[in-house]
């Protein structure tokens, strides 16, 4: 090595075997280098599932969503137009028209009378098999006539150019219609539906089980990476997080970070949204729960001299998530906001510190100030019909019929805790 800096063969072996050693694991074939925050954001490309690129789900082409014409020939419009429309002179059709010759079925014949071994072809491809290209008749002169091609299939092309679209990382309005109509969704196959990279899941948090719960449950969540943690409800993640093993390095910064988090997980649980978790979708979530989540996020920033107008936060919310709703509302006040709230709800309005009733009728007979002030105020005018209704000198009677009931029953299948949906 002469008169080099750089240490002898063998020492440099050694010291490239303990790099190894610190930053990849031999056994699964996993290179990892330094742990960055961003490895763990699925909406960056470091830790994106590079197959799904981050969604968790991945698309696959439903036959019957291609094929929705199935009484009708390949040629007059068995498949969805944009898969498919028979134009002689466009390459794509040229294509399956020698596919057709070679393998002699015809593109004239309903679709839903050829044999499952051509329905197989037309779908999957013809396994690398090479024929020559024949132009259907009248289609315009092309020098690529009996050029040798091979069939991928309409499934295998479709699939393929969804991954090129995937990889891209670009959305298209236009593409992504396309795909909705012949695809469904399924969990990605290559992270399982946690949305990342397979080398960020190998990332433990610690090395011990947390038992999660009441102790008379006795149950024992494993928590194996980030995602583990995204799947625990928000009490459970405080609870794991307030519990977790002293930080070995850097803890002062630690302990800070998770005292963050903490915060902003007492402020959804204090909103009445304790049972979500961090992985849930957020277009699973109610519109209620949506802007409760939304409230708790201005809370958090800690803004003021915001003005904040809500249309109607108490709809679908029972009386006690109404509630926390309100303690959101007054806390956003009480840091310094205006908040205008477009309401109907007793409780909400009894809660409210000013009250301005427009009226008197709906449409062009209201726009009118009908009454103003405080709920004292409002209950002593004898303008306001909200007032004579919330003090009891007016009422709603109760019917004292009611309809005989049919003996029928409505069924909810599939149903989920807390919020109802149906498979």
């Amino acid at each position: 090595m002469g008169n080099s800096n750089l240490p002898g063969f063998k020492n440099l072996a050694g010291f490239a075997r303990k790099w190894y050693a610190n930053f990849a694991c031999p056994e699964h074939g996993v290179v990892m280098g330094e742990l960055e925050p961003v490895y763990f954001s699925f909406n960056e490309p470091p830790g994106a599932c590079p197959t799904c690129g981050g969604l968790g789900t991945y698309l696959h082409v439903h036959p019957d969503l291609l094929i929705p014409n199935k009484a009708r020939s390949i040629k007059d419009g068995a498949f969805v137009h944009e898969a498919f429309h028979y134009d002689k002179n466009l390459w794509y059709t040229q294509m399956l028209h020698s596919t057709a010759l070679h393998f002699r079925f015809s593109l004239d014949a309903p679709f839903s009378e050829l044999p499952q071994r051509i329905v197989n072809l037309l779908l999957h491809g013809a396994k690398g098999e090479r024929f020559p290209l024949v132009l259907p008749e009248g289609a315009k002169n092309d020098d690529r006539a009996g050029k040798s091609i091979t069939w991928d299939g309409f499934i295998t092309d479709i699939e393929r150019r969804y991954r090129a679209y995937r990889q891209q990382g670009i959305a298209n309005q236009w593409m992504e219609e396309w795909l909705k109509k012949v695809m469904v969704e399924h969990t990605c196959p290559a992270c399982s539906g946690m949305k990342l990279k397979r080398q960020r899941l190998q990332v433990r948090i610690g090395n011990s089980q947390l038992a999660i719960g009441k102790p008379t449950s006795n149950s024992q969540l494993p928590i194996a990476n980030i995602h583990n943690l995204g799947d625990l409800t928000l009490t459970e993640l405080r609870e794991y997080l307030l519990n977790m093993p002293p930080l070995m390095r850097n803890r002062a910064a630690g302990e800070q970070i998770v005292k963050e988090i903490v915060s902003r997980l007492d402020l959804l649980i204090g909103i009445g949204v304790d049972y979500l978790s961090l992985n849930r979708k957020a277009g699973t979530l109610s519109g209620g729960e949506s802007q409760r989540i939304r409230l708790s996020v201005q809370i958090g920033g800690e803004l003021q001299g915001m003005l904040y107008v809500l249309d109607e936060p108490s709809i679908g919310l029972h009386a006690r998530d109404n509630e926390k709703m309100i303690k959101t509302l007054k806390r956003l006040r009480d840091i310094g906001n205006t908040v205008i709230v477009v309401e109907h709800d007793e409780a909400t309005m009894r809660a409210a510190d000013h009250i301005i009733e427009m009226g008197p009728g709906p449409g062009v007979h209201g726009g009118e100030v009908v009454a103003q002030g405080t709920l004292a105020q409002i209950l002593k005018s004898k303008k306001s019909l909200t007032g004579q209704y919330l003090s009891g000198k007016k009422s709603i009677p109760r019917p004292q019929a009611h309809r005989t009931a049919n003996g029928k029953a409505l069924v909810v299948r599939g149903a989920r805790e807390e919020q109802p949906q149906t498979d």
